[in-house]
């Protein structure tokens, strides 16, 4: 009887516990990533503040500032997103919204863009996935 018991606790602690995948992807991985990415579920989230978000930013992003003090209650709405893809314009915020996500025990996949804006200017400026071209941002 107690190894029944014992085995049955090991079950549901087990069941309960939260899996996450993070994968990191660098700018040059960015266009396959997005083009591959399952539109219904999953979102691409901007960390940046919204004036840099109003600048650029890719194309059918969503806007957390991830220094935001709201920036956990927002990022809730988007919880049952079976993927996040997550960038900024280096790591600091994408690092930040990670942390948050970690903490509210988000189960899908994390896509992290590690080089952020900064790579995707060097990288990929003329890329179609930007709501304009990064060659004359900045």
């Amino acid at each position: 009887m107690k190894i029944l018991i014992s085995t049955l606790l090991l079950v549901i602690s087990a069941s309960c516990i939260v899996s996450q995948n993070i994968i990191n992807i660098n700018s040059i991985e960015l266009e396959k990533t997005i083009e591959e990415l399952d539109k219904q579920n999953s979102v691409i989230i901007d960390g940046r503040s919204a004036e840099k978000f109003a600048e650029n930013h890719i194309i059918d992003a969503i806007n957390i500032d991830a220094f935001s003090e709201e920036a956990q209650k927002e990022i809730l709405n988007y919880l049952n997103k079976h993927t996040i893809l997550l960038y900024c314009t280096t790591f600091n915020r994408v690092e930040l919204l990670t942390e948050i996500l970690t903490n509210l025990n988000y189960s899908g996949t994390i896509i992290v863009v590690e080089d952020g804006l900064a790579g995707m200017m060097k990288n990929i400026p003329n890329s179609k996935i930007f709501s304009i071209n990064l060659n004359n941002q900045f």
